[in-house]
């Protein structure tokens, strides 16, 4: 099957930004080519002055950016691209003028009349989705929904990403969702479009070779981690979405009780200067380590080297990080309720209140000091591996844009 992709793609592969979405795009795309699809990535991530399209990883690799500035684009002077890119600007809505839409829409025009893909797969029903509908070309289009985060009402909420996402889920026939509760949460907030709306729901897996057990004083040594002192990690964006500062409060309320704990940040982001301030205030010092950006390949240490993974934010779609840290054998906490779905009673981690700092120190002193059978949690991971989970997205592409070729007489 010929497909189009459209989202970003992690920093190794030469993108700006990182995160789960972006290893997700990654891992979807070089599975697929792996399974012998004609795959094409366009990335809204690449630099402009990065060369596209290249082959790589076995993919054809766009880029939004070098695409919009190619002054030899022939879509951007055609009247049915103005056209189109008047009506995307009234979807996208203010903040959107005609000079900004046009390059892009005429980008996305030009990679899909090049690669005439079967089936188009956009993240998230924000702005990819509006350029990849009102380009129009390629065959019927599919977009993830990977958290409720954009479309939720409540404190930090974004009134004009949950319009756009209202306005693209009136016009969305076909949606994976992250977790039965993205799904459910959607369905209880958008109307579905006349005509219906198909939905599969599809978690994020991620890579079993790459996240896999190491043992822990090695993961340790090359980390300069303490090997005496039990380690709590977390991996994500320092954003107050992911509450790292409820973390810290529960180390220091460990470490007044006696019981000290070395608390390992992995990311980085705007709340960063905040969060160093909480730990000096909490007198942490050397207890906790800003780590700043890492690479993939350096996460299987992380999480190897950690006695538990805690991600403390109340809201999740379906976190990657979640499903790393159990590839290589480490339990997880989390608050979020779409936790439950890995943890289907499996005796892996454990899900507490969220935004309460003394009922996590209780829980992460408690899976301290508990023993866990590593290879099963390994084993649940495995569940969400791309080698279990890339036929679900093949027999939903398939589902969405059936093959034409007739059987042989």
């Amino acid at each position: 099957m010929s497909l189009l992709l459209v989202g970003p793609i992690p920093p190794e592969e030469g993108g700006t930004s990182s995160g789960g979405v972006a290893r997700h795009v990654w891992g979807l795309a070089t599975a697929l080519a792996a399974r012998g699809h004609d795959v094409a990535l366009l990335a809204d991530n690449l630099p402009a002055e990065r060369p596209s399209p290249v082959r790589h990883s076995g993919l054809k690799l766009y880029g939004v950016e070098p695409a919009a500035r190619a002054l030899a684009n022939p879509f951007a002077w055609q009247p049915a691209t103005w056209r189109r890119s008047v009506a995307a600007g009234r979807h996208l809505g203010p903040g959107w003028p005609l000079a900004a839409v046009l390059p892009r829409l005429a980008a996305y025009r030009r990679v899909l009349a090049a690669e005439r893909p079967r089936l188009v797969h956009v993240q998230h029903l924000g702005q990819r989705f509006a350029f990849a509908h009102f380009a129009g070309g390629g065959g019927p289009l599919v977009a993830t929904v990977q958290s409720v985060t954009s479309f939720a009402d409540g404190p930090g909420a974004d009134p004009r990403a949950a319009a756009l996402i209202g306005r693209s889920a009136a016009l969305a026939r076909n949606l994976f969702h992250v977790s039965e509760f993205v799904r459910q949460a959607f369905v209880a907030r958008f109307r579905a479009p006349a005509g219906g709306r198909r939905s599969w729901v599809l978690p994020n897996p991620s890579d079993a070779a790459r996240f896999r057990p190491i043992p822990r004083a090695e993961a340790r040594a090359r980390l300069g981690l303490p090997a005496d002192r039990p380690v709590a990690l977390f991996v994500g964006a320092l954003i107050p979405l992911k509450g790292a500062g409820v973390l810290l409060e529960a180390v220091a309320k460990l470490g007044g009780a006696g019981s000290p704990v070395t608390a390992v940040l992995v990311g980085d982001g705007p709340e960063r200067g905040r969060l160093e301030a909480l730990g000096r205030d909490l007198g942490l010092g050397e207890v906790v380590r800003f780590e700043g950006l890492r690479a993939e390949a350096d996460l299987a240490d992380y999480y190897s080297a950690a006695d538990v993974f805690v991600l403390p934010s109340a809201a999740e779609g379906f976190s990657l990080a979640f499903v790393e840290a159990t590839l290589c054998g480490c339990p997880v906490l989390g608050c979020a309720e779409s936790l439950d779905e890995l943890l289907a009673g499996r005796d892996i981690g454990w899900r507490v209140p969220a935004g309460d700092p003394a009922r996590l120190a209780e829980a992460l002193g408690a899976a301290i000091a508990r023993p866990w059978d590593h290879d099963a949690i390994r084993a649940r991971g495995l569940d969400f591996s791309w080698e279990r989970r890339i036929a679900d997205f093949e027999a939903a592409y398939e589902a969405i844009a059936p093959s034409t070729t007739s059987p042989p007489c």
